[in-house]
């Protein structure tokens, strides 16, 4: 099939990137569909090739090496067709709001063959990747420089192909739509902010409302924590009233028979309560002989399921402080909860139970 613009001595692969208007015109005129799939969906590969291969991580080899650029390549075409639709809409419905009057095929013409200069940078990057020293065996000598000089080289390319099929879209969709270059350039533009003003404001939303969202749950789940202590405080007080002192075991708040179960039901264990966890907290009990006891709660994930350890003895006082790192508790010299905490103090040991009564 002889290509558009052959008669005008035109080859659409060369012409469009100095004289874009008149390829362009050549190619719609003639068949609109020419070549815009294929370019599409090769642009739309290599983007991803190229992409995927400036990923962090050990690099692949061998076979693994063309599975890798398969897969990629294969997800690239798709996502470049769909590109194609997409944008070839948007791009027809702006440019008839700015007085176009371009056909949709005419409009997706025109953006797929300005990735003509896309293909041609991913064959320049495709030589200089397989061509290019191995880093590790370049390290220190001559071949470093070159694989320095080839990677600065490729990146102005890269910024000079990126801007000039800027300009070859804005000159493409300008005659295709039959108005001026900056009209072309509007056309260009206006979607990219219409597409780009929501990922914006979801930013900043998200920016505003993950911080209040976390900061809510670690409030709610120190809070929570404190309250635990108390109550459990409250069933500690409860049977030393009955028994004349603190339980040397957990599970004795919640003997069987007669007697009535003083704890809390969702704290219930048969015997030590060390280490339980409950709201993204750990609690751990241990007696101190009759008359005194060591409640506390330590968060699991400090800044995240709460930021303060908690500690209640048998004085009527709870104590607090900022723990850092997990497993970091509060312990009967730090400050009140109704004063600022300050930091855990560190290498605290967990709580040991006493022999049973």
């Amino acid at each position: 099939m002889t290509p558009p613009g052959a008669s005008e001595g035109l080859n659409p692969l060369g012409s469009i990137w100095f004289h874009p208007r008149r390829t362009i015109r050549a190619i719609v005129d003639t068949d609109p569909f020419y070549g815009v799939l294929l370019l599409a969906m090769a642009a739309g590969a290599a983007n991803a090739i190229m992409e995927v291969a400036a990923l962090p991580g050990p690099a692949p080899i061998g076979s693994s090496i063309f599975a890798a650029g398969l897969l990629a390549g294969s997800a690239g075409a798709v996502l470049g067709i769909a590109w194609l639709y997409i944008f070839g809409w948007l791009y027809r419905w702006v440019g008839g709001w700015l007085g176009g009057r371009a056909k949709t095929q005419e409009v997706r013409a025109a953006i797929a063959w300005v990735e003509v200069p896309t293909l041609a940078l991913f064959l320049l990057w495709l030589i200089g990747y397989l061509w290019a020293p191995d880093p590790e065996a370049a390290a220190g000598g001559s071949g470093e420089l070159i694989r320095l000089v080839g990677i600065v080289f490729l990146s102005l390319l890269a910024v000079v192909v990126w801007v000039w099929r800027t300009v070859l879209a804005c000159q493409t969709l300008a005659e295709v739509h039959r108005f001026s270059a900056w009209k072309g350039l509007g056309t260009l533009v206006i979607p990219q902010l219409v597409l780009l003003t929501p990922v914006l404001l979801f930013g900043m939303l998200a920016a505003v409302a993950v911080p209040t969202i976390v900061a809510g749950r670690t409030s709610a789940d120190e809070a929570a924590a404190s309250g635990n202590l108390w109550a459990l405080a409250s069933s500690l007080e409860l049977y030393r009233s009955v028994h004349g002192g603190y339980p040397a075991d957990w599970g004795r708040l919640y003997a069987t028979g007669p007697q009535p179960a003083f704890g809390p039901p969702s704290f219930r264990t048969s015997g030590a309560l060390q280490d339980h966890p409950a709201g993204g907290y750990r609690y751990s009990y241990a007696a101190v002989g009759r008359s005194d006891y060591v409640l506390d709660a330590v968060p699991e994930l400090p800044g995240t399921s709460g930021q303060r350890s908690f500690y209640k003895d048998a004085s009527p006082v709870l104590r607090h402080c900022l723990a850092e790192s997990p497993g970091e508790r509060a312990g009967p010299s730090d400050a009140a909860v109704e004063d600022p905490p300050g930091p855990c103090r560190p290498a605290a040991q967990p709580l040991r139970l006493l022999e049973t009564e």
